[in-house]
């Protein structure tokens, strides 16, 4: 009797989870599907103040949709428009995209979400501060003071160093001509998030 009860307790506790879970999965699919039409129109718009409506858009849509519970684990796999990196051991994802200028040249959007116990969203929105940043190979800067990129790789480094961090490897548009490839590191200190780090030197 103690079992069957104990049984009964556990279905229902899951069946609880479940119901509390199906509307967030949802709510992020119906945001998924947002995402998707405003990432075409900031892509395919014919002049740049339509595309960047649909940028910032796109952004707070976005916002919005990484606060729902369960968030981290939604894999917005159908959102092919921008980039979606793991960070490989489970710690972050980073979002990351672009926007053509009527000039040729790009502005780039992004956002590290971080993967808290809480299920609470933490993230480090990146503000593209590329014109204002002279030397890049010689420069750390935070997540609001970011060299801009669209990133394709992330590469945990976090074994046998004082300090763990993320090598990128990004696509960066130059100009309507040129195209460039970035390599960056990525670390985390005192609640920030540090773009650069003399690793290549040796310094770890």
């Amino acid at each position: 009797m103690k079992f069957f009860l104990s049984a009964i307790l556990f279905f229902s506790c899951c069946f609880i989870t479940q119901a509390q879970l199906a509307p967030s999965r949802q709510q992020l699919v119906q945001a998924e599907d947002s995402l998707k039409s405003l990432g075409f129109k900031f892509v395919n718009g014919q002049i740049e103040p339509e595309r960047y409506n649909a940028n910032y858009s796109f952004i707070k849509t976005l916002v919005s949709a990484l606060k729902i519970p369960g968030s981290f684990n939604f894999p917005f796999d159908s959102l092919k428009i921008i980039s979606i990196q793991p960070s490989g051991d489970g710690v972050f994802r980073i979002f990351s995209w672009h926007v053509l200028n009527d000039d040729g040249s790009y502005r780039y959007y992004g956002t590290i979400q971080m993967n808290r116990p809480d299920g609470k969203l933490q993230m480090f929105p990146l503000v593209d501060y590329t014109p204002s940043i002279k030397a890049a190979a010689d420069t750390v800067t935070t997540n609001d003071k970011w060299y801009g990129a669209q990133y394709y790789k992330v590469i945990p480094v976090t074994k046998n160093v004082r300090t763990p961090y993320y090598i990128l490897l990004g696509w960066k548009g130059n100009t309507a001509k040129t195209t460039k490839k970035v390599i960056e590191v990525l670390s985390f200190k005192d609640g920030k998030a540090y773009f650069g780090m003399p690793v290549f030197d040796g310094d770890k």
